[in-house]
């Protein structure tokens, strides 16, 4: 039997090929000094209390998705049978279930105890029925139920029997596998008992987004039948996806990633390893992947407001609120069942962000309120208003990450000054905002997004890694550029490569 979760392809070659005997050599000596005499689990499974040895005379390799590895035959020293509550299908247990050795991406032995039980429905092109890889001495690394149609779920070991093939509680999904055998009385056996049985729970199907598992599932046990089942590395049933050791990413596939990280995107540093892609926070903002604009970009956001029918009818205090509202607005990205990087539903397309020489960048959100502040009280109590905030956010652990983003006080005094500038003018109808607002960003020194030195990092999920500033002055220059990359190299190269793939799928402005 063979089961492949083909999570990633090694394409690129770091140490020279071993022979199969140098292989099998390899994998026997470190089983033999590392794993052999690990006390098995007290656990009543019937299964994990039998005596298993290695076949390593049968011992064979096979290519998996992280190079070679060695997969051995085991015997039990007692004949069991396996099968699902409730069906008459039963596997042996030797045919069906294998030790694997394997060097993982780190150059790491592992050693995994792998048993596969196909239902009846598995055929020579798709395994339909549940994987479970444990370590030698029985404890549980992970497991999959893998159904009809190609749903797939992780699954873990239940604390109790569950005696109904399916059974639904706190939307779990749970099944039984039970372990028959031979009694023997006087050298005979008598007939097959039901001896133990196990029990498994996963939560609701996930599409095939499981968990990544490079390599240590793939090998084959000594029965006749052949199955074939593949999950790349970017968690896609039946995908093209594979790991790059060059690149040290997944690539292809459906990632949207060809090549390696280019040098401005790559650091000099020991990076974390890897994560999983989070959301965004609601109240975490900086200059972000598809809401960055130039001058004329702004100036048509502000024009879908000032636009609208009765806003020259307005006061201007109201008018600055309308226009804080717009831009307080974030895009939002998710990944698809595919694994596809798409905007959120919940996504707002307004370029909000646009860089400065004299200020760095400007949030117009930002801008717009200290704005409607100085408007509404006074420009001191604007400065002192949305300092405080800043002060309370930073002392707020939720909030912490969104206090003193390095664009937030240079906005806010932009947009004091602003008002400062314009309001009797724009007060009495003598100046439109769309003129005010082009003069304003053009006596800043706006440029195009593609000139800020920070251009290269900007990210399209906020995680709280950005620079922070509690200075008016705002980050230009090499200051800016220096503080941006450091930032950036304390992320994972998952999420660097990720920061590259929405670079290359999705413009840096909203339209």
């Amino acid at each position: 039997m063979l089961l492949i979760i083909n999570s990633c392809r090694k394409d690129k070659s770091q140490n020279l090929p071993l022979s199969k005997t140098e292989l099998i050599a390899e994998a026997q000596s470190y089983f033999k000094d590392e794993i052999v005499n690990l006390p098995q689990l007290n656990d009543n499974n019937l299964r994990h209390s039998l005596d298993k040895t290695p076949l390593w005379d049968k011992a064979s390799t096979r290519k998996v998705s992280i190079g070679e590895a060695v997969i051995v035959p085991i015997k039990y020293e007692q004949k069991i049978k396996i099968g699902y509550e409730d069906s008459k299908d039963e596997k042996e247990l030797e045919k069906t279930s294998y030790l694997m050795l394997y060097k993982d991406k780190k150059q790491k032995m592992q050693a995994e105890w792998v048993t596969l039980l196909p239902t009846a429905t598995s055929n020579g092109k798709k395994f339909v029925g549940t994987l479970i890889i444990e370590q030698w001495d029985g404890k549980f690394k992970r497991g999959y139920a893998i159904g009809d149609d190609e749903e797939v779920f992780s699954i873990e070991p239940s604390g109790e029997q569950i005696f109904k093939k399916i059974a639904y509680k706190r939307r779990e999904y749970c099944f039984t596998i039970n372990h028959y055998g031979y009694i023997s009385v006087g050298g005979y056996n008598g007939p097959q008992q039901l001896l133990g049985s196990e029990s498994f729970c996963s939560g609701t199907a996930n599409n095939g987004e499981t968990e990544k598992t490079y390599g240590s599932s793939e090998g084959g046990g000594t029965g006749t039948e052949d199955y074939t089942y593949t999950i790349d590395c970017a968690n896609v049933i039946n995908g093209t996806a594979y790991w790059d050791y060059g690149c040290n990413t997944c690539m292809g596939g459906t990632t949207g990633i060809t090549e390696c990280l280019p040098p401005e995107y790559v650091c000099n540093c020991d990076c974390p390893e890897e994560d999983f892609e989070m959301l965004d926070a609601s109240l975490n903002y900086e200059p972000k992947w598809g809401q960055l604009g130039n001058k004329q970009q702004i100036k048509n956001e502000v024009n879908k407001i000032t636009s609208i029918n009765g806003f020259n009818n307005l006061s201007l205090k109201n008018k600055l609120s309308n226009l804080q509202a717009h831009f307080f607005a974030d895009r939002m990205y998710t990944r698809d069942f595919q694994n596809n990087l798409i905007d959120a539903p919940n996504s707002k397309f307004v370029d909000r962000y646009v860089y400065t020489l004299d200020r760095g960048w400007i949030d117009m959100h930002h801008f717009f309120y200290a704005a409607y502040l100085s408007e509404s009280y006074s420009p001191l109590i604007a400065g002192i208003a949305t300092s405080t905030a800043e002060e309370i956010q930073g002392n707020i652990t939720s909030l912490n990450n969104s206090s003193f983003s390095y664009e937030d006080k240079p906005s806010n005094l932009a947009g004091i000054d602003f008002w400062q500038k314009y309001h009797n003018s724009l007060d009495n109808g003598s100046l439109d905002f769309q003129t005010a607002i082009v003069n304003y960003l053009t006596l800043l020194n706006a440029k195009e997004p593609t000139e800020a030195p920070n251009f290269e990092y900007i990210p399209h999920i906020i995680d709280g890694l950005a620079p922070k500033n509690k200075n008016y002055k705002g980050l230009t220059g090499e200051e800016l550029r220096t503080l941006a990359k450091e930032s950036y190299c304390k992320k994972t190269l998952q999420a660097k490569m990720n920061i590259w793939e929405a670079h290359k799928k999705f413009g840096y402005s909203a339209h």
